[in-house]
C-alpha cells in the first residue's frame, strides 16, 4: 500500500448493478479522481445466502428476493481477473471483500492487493484464518461489532498476520452524524496498536476529512456516477467531483500535519508584514516639550515604527523630551520616565 499520502479507497460495492461494463467504467472514474485503491465486493449467492435472507433496503421488482439480488451481482473468475488487471493498469490497488469461501479462493487466485473483511464477516473464523494465511494486508471493518467481537477477531488474525488496519465504521446508509464515532479512531489506536482508518457512509466529504485530522491513515468511501442513480448505497456515496475534492482535501491536510509550525520562527519570517500590521504609539495631538504623556495626547496606529503598542502602560506618565508633532511616531529617545 502507498504510504506517502493519505490512502483513499473508492468502494464500488454493488453500484455496478451487475454490469461488468459499468464496473470497468467506475474503475476509470475513481482513478481519474486520484484515489489510491478501488474496492469491490465478491458475491456468490448460493455460497453466502439463503432464499430467506431479508432485504436491507427493498429494491424494485427487478429482484424477487435478496438472494436474487446477490445472484445478479456475481461476476465470473475471468471477469474478476479482468477487473483486477484494469485497476493495475490505472495504478490502483485492487481491494475486495469476500462473502464466502468460494469468493476467498477466487480472490486469492487473481492475487488481489489487499483484503477487506466486511462487517458481517468479522466473526467468520474460517474465513479470517484463510485470509490471514495469505500474508497480505487485511482491513477489518467494525460496522456491526461490539468491542468483544472486534478484540477477538483482531487477536485471532494478528497471531497469523499482523498486517492489519482497523476501520471505524457504522453500518448505516447514510449514517446519522450522532453515530459516526470519530472518537473511536484514537481509542482503537490506543487499545490495539494497529493502523486505524475510517469507512465513511455519510455521503459527504466532511466526515472523512475530520477523520484524517484525528489520525485516520486510511479512508474508504462509496463512489457513484450520480446521486440520482439507482442503487441501495447511492445515498451514502460520493459523486466524481466530491471524490476528487476529498482527495485534494486529504492531501492538503496531510501536508499540514507533516509540517508542524514553530510560531517564533514564523513570526521572524513575517517580520516585514508584522511591521505593517502591528501598531506603535503616536502623538494624538501636538505634544510640547516637558508635557506628560496620557490617553489625551497619545494613541496607537499602524505601522510599527517607534515604541510598540505593547508598551502602552509603560509610556503613560512619561515626560516628552522635545516637541512632538501630531501624528508623529514616538521613540524611546523622545521621552523619559515621569516622577
Amino acid at each position: 500500500m502507498k504510504e506517502k499520502r493519505p490512502y483513499i479507497i473508492a468502494e464500488i460495492a454493488q453500484t455496478h448493478e451487475g454490469s461488468l461494463g459499468i464496473a470497468h467504467s467506475m474503475i476509470d472514474m475513481v482513478a481519474e479522481a486520484g484515489v489510491s485503491a478501488v474496492k469491490f465486493q465478491c458475491h456468490y449467492a448460493s455460497e453466502e445466502s439463503s432464499h430467506d435472507e431479508p432485504w436491507r433496503v427493498k429494491l424494485r421488482t427487478q429482484d424477487a428476493s435478496r438472494y436474487d439480488y446477490w445472484k445478479r451481482m456475481e461476476f465470473s473468475h475471468e471477469s474478476w481477473l479482468d477487473l483486477r488487471n484494469h485497476a493495475k493498469e490505472v495504478n490502483l490497488d485492487f481491494i475486495c471483500s469476500p462473502f464466502s469461501m468460494k469468493a476467498v479462493e477466487v480472490l486469492k487466485d487473481i492475487d488481489i492487493d489487499v483484503w477487506k473483511i466486511a462487517s458481517g464477516e468479522i466473526t467468520n473464523i474460517q474465513m479470517l484464518k484463510s485470509i490471514a494465511e495469505s500474508g497480505k494486508k487485511i482491513i477489518i471493518s467494525t460496522g456491526l461489532s461490539d468491542f468483544e467481537e472486534i478484540t477477538n477477531s483482531i487477536d485471532f488474525v494478528s497471531k497469523i498476520n499482523n498486517k492489519i488496519i482497523i476501520m471505524q465504521c457504522t453500518s448505516e446508509y447514510p449514517v446519522n452524524p450522532k453515530n459516526i464515532g470519530l472518537n473511536l479512531i484514537k481509542e482503537y489506536k490506543s487499545k490495539f496498536g494497529f493502523d486505524v482508518g475510517f469507512s465513511d457512509h455519510s455521503g459527504n466529504i466532511y466526515t472523512s476529512l475530520a477523520a484524517l485530522t484525528l489520525g485516520a491513515e486510511v479512508i474508504e468511501v462509496h463512489a457513484t456516477f450520480h446521486k440520482k442513480i439507482f442503487g441501495p448505497d447511492v445515498s451514502s456515496s460520493l459523486n466524481p467531483d466530491e471524490l476528487a475534492s476529498l482527495v485534494r482535501g486529504a492531501d492538503w491536510i496531510h501536508k499540514a500535519k507533516q509540517n508542524p509550525v514553530n510560531k517564533d520562527k514564523i513570526a521572524l519570517q513575517k517580520k516585514d508584514v508584522r511591521s505593517i500590521f502591528l501598531k506603535s504609539i503616536v502623538a494624538k495631538k501636538s505634544i510640547p516639550k516637558g508635557a506628560t504623556l496620557s490617553e489625551d495626547n497619545i494613541c496607537t496606529k499602524k505601522p510599527l515604527k517607534g515604541i510598540s503598542a505593547a508598551e502602552w502602560f509603560d509610556v503613560i506618565g512619561s515626560i516628552s523630551l522635545r516637541n512632538i508633532d501630531e501624528g508623529e511616531h514616538i521613540h524611546k529617545k523622545d521621552i523619559k520616565k515621569g516622577t
